[in-house]
């Protein structure tokens, strides 16, 4: 009854998506840009299929560049734009995607995470730190925020520092805490 409606046509994407037909929810998500091409959500539904489903990190980020070309403040678009660009190792391409997620949702902790992960991978290991201090805050921390501030403090060779971040990951129970461990034992 509603097959020209760009919303049915989006839901139907979504509701194949996750009963894993790529097809069927590639053809509903088509035919929502078809029917309403500045409709920035079917796009990221595309990124979405893409990236979790086919596993192309370049042609989700095609797609969700695509949304944001529609809607440049869109946080998840602008998370997943930073963390292709991320698994891309185009770190200094991620930075300013997620710095905008994190000026308008300082709480986000995935996208602190990214952003920390970022400035660590381009060797700004300070502005790391200060980036992964808005999660460390939190109760429980975050054991990948703690395990890249301890890598900060490692390149910086601040021992004492890397140490802590490694026993606040033991007393998690964390995996983290044996890779951390091995990247302080090589400081002399």
């Amino acid at each position: 009854l509603l097959k020209n409606n760009f919303r049915v046509n989006y839901e139907l994407g979504h509701a194949w998506f996750y009963l894993d037909s790529v097809t069927s929810s590639m053809k509903y998500f088509r035919e929502s840009i078809r029917l309403k091409p500045d409709y920035n959500l079917s796009y990221v539904g595309m990124g979405d299929l893409y990236k979790d489903k086919l596993k192309s990190t370049p042609a989700a980020l095609t797609w969700y560049l695509k949304a944001y070309g529609i809607d440049s403040n869109h946080r998840k678009t602008n998370y997943w734009i930073g963390w292709c660009y991320n698994d891309l190792e185009k770190y200094a391409k991620a930075i300013p995607y997620l710095e905008k997620v994190v000026e308008t949702d300082p709480a986000n902790t995935l996208a602190v995470i990214e952003l920390g992960f970022s400035l660590y991978s381009i060797e700004k290991y300070d502005e790391s730190i200060v980036a992964l201090q808005k999660v460390l805050a939190l109760q429980p921390k975050p054991e990948l925020a703690l395990y890249y501030a301890g890598l900060c403090y490692v390149r910086k060779g601040e021992k004492a520092e890397a140490v802590n971040r490694y026993n606040e990951l033991a007393i998690l129970n964390s995996e983290y805490a044996l890779a951390l461990l091995a990247e302080i034992k090589k400081l002399k």
